[in-house]
């Protein structure tokens, strides 16, 4: 041993690189072998953290050190309906009769559970239907408007001999806003702007910690409402980028029999300058020819009720977010 020092480890600067080294390698230690979990469980302490030892300064946490072990040992303490978010049931019932919440072995709690919650499930399960998807269509479309010089967006379908808005099916993993935005320029050729607008929508209103994207435009900040949804089930306070409304029949152009079609309609603007000086505009399929009317004459030509419906929607829906038309 060497005088004045234990081991060789002088009681000066030694001692302090000793007591650096252990509080490192103790913070390390921590970091790697104690991983929380958003529900608290598993907490396994330091054996470090709770080492003491007869030599002044190691084992010993100072203040710095114990606010260090403070943020990696105490996992974040949560609201209670946070909280309710990161909780999860380990187990999966894997028979009927695991279940014991009464309604499942009580005819009389199951009808209470219905009238609770004022739902006939009788009448629940008579309107509710499926169909497989090879018998479903989906197609998606917008109606347009030209805001400056107060113009509706239509195709006239050649073929058919009809005035109609332009839409399309969608293709495989193809979101329902790009659909209706490949198909309007592949059948018209103008090139079209989603249009967010107070549309009262059943969609749920975005969490404030989520992303600040909605059906493809950022959140924006709403105007004053000019009419509130008594459904207190309706969003109508927030712009948005959801479809305005569907438009339902029997697909007569297929081959499997009683195919069911569904058309979403968006929202959109355009702008017929750009589009006829040349700097914006695509090809288009030649059975279609574009058109921009007025809202006088677009309700005229349209062919199907329905189309004309989609239109007067999106008026009303420029009404309620104060935009003139």
């Amino acid at each position: 041993m060497s005088p004045g020092g234990v081991c060789g480890v002088t009681s000066g600067g030694g001692l302090r690189r000793l007591e650096q080294e252990l509080v490192q390698t103790k913070l390390v230690h921590q970091s790697q072998v104690f991983k929380p979990r958003c529900n608290g469980l598993d907490r396994k302490p330091s054996s470090i953290t709770g080492m003491r030892t007869g030599v002044t300064g190691i084992g010993v946490q100072d203040e710095a050190s114990k606010q260090s072990n403070r943020l990696i040992t105490r996992p974040q303490r949560l609201p209670s309906a946070e909280a309710s978010k990161c909780a999860w049931n380990r187990y999966l019932l894997r028979k009927p009769e695991e279940n014991t919440h009464p309604a499942t072995t009580s005819v009389e709690a199951a009808l209470e559970c219905a009238r609770k919650n004022n739902l006939d499930m009788e009448e629940i399960d008579r309107t509710m239907f499926w169909r497989p998807s090879y018998e479903t269509t989906i197609s998606c479309g917008f109606v347009a408007v030209d805001l400056k010089h107060h113009l509706v967006l239509s195709i006239y379908n050649k073929k058919l001999g009809i005035y109609q808005l332009p839409k399309g099916r969608t293709q495989i993993n193809e979101s329902f806003l790009k659909a209706a935005m490949r198909e309007t320029i592949e059948e018209s050729g103008v090139v079209v702007t989603p249009l967010p607008l107070l549309n009262w929508t059943r969609a749920n209103p975005e969490d404030d910690g989520d992303a600040t994207q909605t059906n493809g435009s950022s959140r924006q900040k709403s105007p004053p409402v000019v009419q509130a949804c008594p459904d207190k089930q309706v969003v109508s306070d927030t712009l948005n980028n959801e479809f305005i409304g569907v438009v339902e029949y029997m697909d007569p152009q297929v081959s499997t029999p009683n195919t069911h079609k569904s058309i979403y309609y968006f929202a959109a603007s355009f702008d017929v300058e750009a589009h006829e000086a040349g700097t914006e505009g695509k090809c288009y399929e030649e059975k279609f020819i574009p058109c921009a009317y007025s809202l006088e004459d677009t309700l005229k030509v349209l062919r199907f009720q329905a189309d004309r419906d989609a239109v007067t929607k999106l008026v009303d829906d420029l009404r309620l977010t104060s935009i003139a038309f």
